[in-house]
């Protein structure tokens, strides 16, 4: 398994993905699909002089998250200017910084053609149906589902084959050929490509567990002073270790504790003859400061030196913790709020959703890895490819249901936020659970760690400056069964199912077809 640094990055919500490619000169005559009809070569000797307007139907879903500023979204920021890391100031009506800039570089005109009133499936359901024009003007690019594009492609012959100009669009063709499982995905039945695919990121974890970095150092590091934690007594004894009392093995992981400028990896030995659910449930008097004591007492006695710090156990590129562990640390937050947030009556929630929406809950369901299952992320239904080469599905298999049956211990135990599907009782009807329990009312610091995309929500470090909360390597699992831990996620980003397309119609202008072209190819390549 590896780690590493994407080289994707998105323009917008909707926009293709980067890829670090290198340059050639286009070759002149683009190459006929399966099935295509002859086209006009494109002229290969522009040499982007000549400044055209193309029309664009790109944006998200609502006008805030378009190719252009709007003062609803500068007044969510409470500001009426923006300075983008260029420099420049930009206020409503401009265009955002990326889209600016590569209207520069590539020499052409955006002509915004997106209505911002629907979703990407209806959109262009209404698009096709106008015979791609946006009023009476021909839209030149525009984004949709994968099914929808390469049906009007292959049955209608409406969008334009991407297959054919592959030789013009070098740092595309490149991309394909060094990913060839993308190309296979994006490849119609005909042989055809009819959209450029659209990554939040490429190669790389998708979702991870985020954790309060602060709130780990202070429950774990330095030396233990019991009036320092809370010394309410609480009853957190439902959940039974998943994981056997007894363990000893090693675990890779990175050779420094904050995962930069890793050059090999390192082990960690995971020792015990206790696991450390078991000891916290024997505890005489379950308070605060005693789980504490037990936690840090475990990490001591089953870790040694492997760690300078006890928080490294979960945070940075030497984590090594494994589920039990993990609940271990819940139990300690859900019962010391008064020596995390200075208020003892509060109500800390150790692990939440992002959102009340069945994507958000289905998260939920993700977190089920943790404990050694497979399918959770799937995407296709809830099946997985065994190590055998067959076909299994999670819904029908024991690891599943004892899974579930201790995570419904850990609600139990309100270390999962109570009702989290009730929109009135868990978010004053907001419907945004982490927003209401990281930011509102500002300081309610409630919130402890959640599975989820981490672009998504590490911003509210920035909004926040008591919040750090970070992103940690997944939990370790005896996943061969053979008594050897190891690091596994089954949330690695790949093809999302939509992408962008040019029109057929768009052949008809070589000008714009081959600034078009020329901006697919711009995505993909090391500037871009």
């Amino acid at each position: 398994m590896k780690f590493k640094k994407s080289m994707l990055m998105c323009l917008s919500a909707a926009v293709l993905a980067l890829a670090a490619c290198g340059e050639s000169t286009p070759t002149p005559t683009p190459t006929p699909g399966p099935g295509d009809d002859p086209v006009t070569p494109v002229n290969p000797t522009d040499d982007l002089s000549k400044k055209v307007t193309v029309t664009m139907d790109v944006g998200y879903e609502k006008n805030t998250q378009g190719m252009k500023f709007t003062k609803a979204a500068l007044d969510t920021a409470s500001l009426t200017k923006y300075t983008g890391l260029d420099g420049n100031e930009y206020e409503a009506g401009d265009f955002k910084p990326a889209w600016s800039y590569m209207q520069k570089q590539l020499n052409f005109t955006i002509t915004d053609a997106n209505d911002y009133q629907s979703n990407v499936k209806t959109r262009f359901e209404n698009l096709k149906t106008n015979g791609y024009k946006f009023g009476n003007v021909l839209v030149n690019i525009a984004q949709g589902n994968a099914d929808q594009i390469q049906s009007a492609g292959v049955v209608d012959g409406t969008i334009l084959n991407l297959a054919q100009y592959l030789d013009m669009m070098p740092n595309f063709k490149k991309f394909l050929e060094d990913n060839p499982s993308v190309k296979k995905i994006v490849s119609a039945s005909d042989g055809g490509i009819y959209y450029a695919p659209y990554f939040d990121g490429y190669d790389d974890i998708e979702k991870m567990l985020l954790l309060r970095q602060d709130w780990v150092e202070t429950l774990l590091d330095g030396e233990y002073d019991a009036s320092k934690f809370d010394s309410k007594a609480v009853t957190m004894t439902t959940y039974k270790a998943v994981t056997p009392e007894s363990v000893n093995s090693t675990i890779d992981v990175l050779n420094n504790a904050d995962g930069s400028k890793a050059t090999a990896k390192a082990t960690v030995t995971k020792n015990h003859t206790q696991n450390v659910i078991t000891k916290q449930n024997a505890l005489a008097s379950q308070t605060g400061a005693e789980l504490v004591k037990a936690l840090r007492e475990y990490i001591d006695a089953t870790y040694g030196k492997a760690y300078s710090k006890r928080s490294e156990l979960f945070i940075g590129g030497k984590a090594a913790y494994d589920i039990d562990e993990l609940v271990a640390l819940f139990r300690c937050v859900k019962a010391n709020p008064g020596a995390l947030t200075g208020d003892a009556n509060k109500v800390i929630v150790p692990f939440l959703p992002r959102e009340i929406t069945d994507q958000r809950i289905s998260d939920f369901w993700r977190f089920l890895q943790f404990f050694g299952v497979r399918g959770g992320e799937s995407r296709n239904g809830w099946f997985y490819v065994k190590d055998d080469g067959t076909l299994g599905d999670m819904r029908a298999e024991e690891g599943t249901m004892k899974a579930l049956d201790a995570m419904h211990k850990m609600y139990e135990e309100g270390l999962i936020l109570q009702n989290f599907n009730d929109n009135s009782s868990t978010s004053r009807g907001i419907g945004k659970i982490a927003t209401d329990l990281f930011e509102l009312p500002a300081g309610s610091q409630q919130g402890f760690a959640m599975y989820d995309s981490v672009q998504t929500q590490t911003i509210r470090d920035d909004r926040y400056p008591d919040i750090k909360l970070v992103p940690v390597m997944p939990g370790v699992w005896d996943w061969k069964e053979s008594g050897k831990y190891m690091h596994y996620t089954e949330s690695w980003r790949s093809v999302k199912p939509n992408g962008w397309f040019i029109t057929k119609a768009t052949a008809g202008d070589q000008d714009v077809l081959y600034r078009c072209l020329k901006i697919f190819d711009y995505q993909y390549s090391e500037e871009g």
